[in-house]
């Protein structure tokens, strides 16, 4: 039987980020992926062009709607982008907190060339109504910077015993991308007493498009799975090196294309 995993987030008309992303790794490694709808968006490879963004209560009610009958074991954020939803959100996942072994937040709060999407509002609802619940946060390092409220991030071992002052005090955070070099790049995992740092060669590809959703996403699937935190975050890097290397070479668009299927 597959193991049931929640994602809530945004949708991408492509396939490429948010929830097209999600449920298709959901599928692929062994979860029954659903879905909760934030925002609706108009985007593809070469720009972005309008979103609806879903109203909390309707938010509210799907999520709530899910946890009640399928009641998933991980569930995962993505998109969340108002105040008003980062509050809801956390609300009902606080509520429904016993029957949850484990939460990843993904905040995403950058575009893909690491300035900020939403005012400071946003971030601080974060640190107010999610990360106080979070068993893994999963940020890049310009959204680090913006949890720990500073210009840039610090080095891995600094910036990583940072945010986990900001989570329970078995959470776990995973810095993507906290070391990089034209030949390698290292994320930096920390869970509150030793660092387990993940080094891949950097594939040189345009596609990279959701590579950050991929990861979570087979994350949230192994950790159904029993296996142990350390183990599973393996497992997801291994997997997002083996989809990045398998979409090298496809050209399904003309600008950034998808990190995987």
């Amino acid at each position: 039987m597959p193991s049931p995993v929640l994602t809530i987030g945004g949708t991408d008309p492509c396939g490429a980020f948010g929830l097209s992303a999600d449920l298709k790794c959901f599928s692929a490694v062994g979860g029954y992926g659903m879905g909760v709808v934030t925002v609706v968006t108009a985007q593809n490879s070469r720009g972005f062009y309008g979103a609806h963004p879903i109203p909390p209560e309707i938010v509210a009610a799907q999520l709530t709607a899910v946890l009640e009958d399928y009641a998933p074991r991980v569930v995962k954020t993505g998109f969340l982008g108002r105040v008003e939803v980062v509050q809801v959100v956390g609300e009902i996942l606080g509520r429904y907190a016993a029957q949850l072994d484990h939460i990843l937040i993904d905040p995403v709060l950058v575009n893909g060339q690491g300035d900020p999407l939403f005012p400071p509002e946003v971030t601080a609802a974060y640190r107010t109504h999610l990360l106080p619940l979070a068993d893994w946060l999963l940020p890049n390092r310009a959204e680090a910077a913006l949890l720990l409220g500073q210009p840039t991030c610090p080095s891995p071992e600094e910036a990583t015993a940072a945010l986990h002052e900001l989570l329970p005090a078995h959470g776990r955070v995973w810095l993507k991308q906290a070391v990089q070099t034209p030949q390698i790049i290292t994320d930096w995992l920390f869970d509150g007493h030793q660092s387990q740092p993940l080094t891949s060669p950097r594939i040189a590809t345009p596609n990279t498009a959701g590579s950050g959703d991929r990861l979570s996403a087979v994350l949230a699937v192994m950790l159904t799975h029993g296996l142990q935190p350390p183990q599973a975050a393996v497992h997801a890097h291994r997997y997002l090196q083996s989809s990045l290397y398998t979409a090298a070479g496809w050209e399904l668009v003309r600008g950034r294309g998808p990190s995987g299927i």
